[in-house]
């Protein structure tokens, strides 16, 4: 049983201060720094440039000049603390001297401030029961089930966008709103084994699983924007199911001295109620989105609930041996080496909105069509790939592990597949070496850890186009320590 009470509150704004006369003059008449330059007297900060990095990412880009973090610091706290003072006094006080209310300290981002928010307290109860049958020395049953019961309670908020938002220091413009939700399930499991002969046994598992949605899409946050075009309604869905997997695994493992362990295992999953953000158009006709007309183009985002099947099918491929046979120095080997393949497929619903003249001529009527496309599930690599070869002997443990993630969707554009968006496939090496000493000195145990030898530059670009949107190097680490054991 498990009780857990989450809680989070994002307070979000900005200023443009190129577009805030009141806040240049204040800025240039509190800084030395800062000048009032030109004919509109534009803010000019001096001396800005720390230093510039010419040699970006392996030096395929210049970056150009990295600028002084503690200047910019400077303006964001003198700009907070002269417009705290002067709000703090009442609008009498700071009315005159910032014009209106979006001049003052930071405009809310109201969006960003609440759709996020979470105020959830959540009754989590589970258990399971399990049993081993032997039928004789050829087969084993292992059956069982595992039962989960979830209740949540959750407070949230709806906002209504105005023309213009007040400062942050101002409470968000909104009502709270109230929301529960509850699931119970009783998953089944069964294992059966059959081991026809020693050193061989084949292996078949049937699971039902969930996977419930996070706290993000489910808290009852709406922000709606009615005041300018486009229309917007963005909105969680307390209501959200819980994804519902099966899954279906037959394994055959040889197992002995020489050979060690060799194991290739398939596998069959399919899932209903795959959660997914859903991004359409709403048209004169559709169900009617409070507080918006009927007649109304709206563009709505929420999280739902995926209506079409879902398929996940491959196979692993494992080996784990010692090379304790052969001679010196190959006895003092280790191999571990892993692959999975996996092939995915969906439907992604699709919504085009066209005009199209009615029967008989007359004005052009905007249509929404209603498709799906196929493609594969996001996030879930084609190949993956673990190896590592170990070195052990008399105290002296090396490991060097290789890991490859092969090409993946982070998400698919339902028009062009040009634009869909992919991260590049993924490798890297890394070398672990322990050292225990001996005689006087044993229980100490040396250590160096080499994280990311390869350096690798992880990578993510559109399909139909070879230059890169993202380039992340986090560059490799090394950790040196002594570890004593008594």
């Amino acid at each position: 049983y498990r009780v857990k009470e989450r809680y989070r509150d994002v307070t979000s704004g900005g200023q443009n201060f190129s577009a805030n006369q009141f806040g240049s003059a204040i800025i240039a008449d509190s800084i030395d720094w800062i000048e009032r330059r030109g004919l509109s007297e534009e803010i000019t900060a001096i001396g800005m440039a720390d230093h510039k990095v010419d040699r970006f990412l392996k030096g395929q880009f210049d970056y150009g000049w990295y600028y002084d973090f503690d200047r910019l610091n400077e303006i964001t706290d003198v700009w907070s603390s002269v417009s705290e003072y002067y709000y703090s006094q009442g609008s009498a006080v700071w009315l005159p001297i910032f014009g209106e209310k979006s001049k003052v300290g930071y405009s809310q981002d109201i969006s960003a401030s609440m759709m996020n928010d979470q105020n959830i307290t959540e009754d989590y109860l589970g258990g399971y029961a399990m049993t081993e049958i032997n039928l004789g020395r050829y087969a084993m049953i292992l059956p069982g089930f595992r039962y989960e019961k979830s209740s949540s309670t959750m407070d949230g908020f709806k906002a209504v966008q105005p023309t213009l938002p007040d400062p942050i220091y101002a409470p968000l413009p909104g009502d709270s709103t109230y929301a529960e939700r509850s699931d119970e399930f009783l998953l089944p499991m069964i294992h059966l084994r059959i081991k026809p002969f020693q050193g061989f046994y084949t292996h078949f598992a049937y699971t039902q699983t969930i996977s419930r949605p996070d706290f993000n899409a489910v808290s009852p946050n709406t922000w709606i924007n009615t005041g300018f075009a486009p229309f917007s309604y963005n909105a969680t869905n307390p209501a959200l199911k819980a994804e519902e997997w099966e899954n279906y695994d037959l394994q055959m493992t040889w197992h002995g001295n020489k050979v060690g362990l060799i194991s290739v295992n398939g596998f069959y999953k399919t899932v209903e109620n795959k959660i997914w953000n859903r991004s359409y158009k709403r048209l004169k006709g559709d169900p009617i989105i409070e507080p918006f007309p009927d007649a109304a183009l709206v563009n709505v985002t929420t999280r739902e609930n995926h209506k079409y099947p879902i398929y996940v099918k491959g196979a692993e491929f494992e080996v784990q041996t010692s090379f304790w046979y052969l001679p010196r120095p190959l006895n003092f080997f280790t191999l571990y080496a892993n692959y999975t393949y996996t092939h995915t497929e969906t439907q992604y619903p699709m919504s085009s909105v066209v005009n199209i003249i009615p029967p008989g001529g007359g004005r052009p009527v905007a249509t929404r069509i209603d498709t799906s496309i196929t493609g594969p599930m996001l996030n879930q690599p084609k190949h993956i790939a673990n190896a590592s070869l170990g070195f052990n002997r008399k105290g002296l443990n090396i490991w060097l592990s290789f890991q490859y993630n092969g090409m993946i969707y982070l998400s698919k554009n339902l028009t062009r597949d040009e634009m869909d968006d992919l991260k590049e496939n993924f490798y890297r090496l890394d070398l672990q070496v322990t050292q225990k000493l001996s005689k006087k000195l044993k229980g100490l145990e040396l250590m160096a850890n080499f994280a990311n030898l390869s350096d690798f530059t992880e990578m993510t670009r559109y399909r139909g186009d070879p230059r890169y949107t993202k380039l992340e190097n986090y560059g490799w680490t090394l950790d040196v320590g002594a570890r004593y054991r008594f």
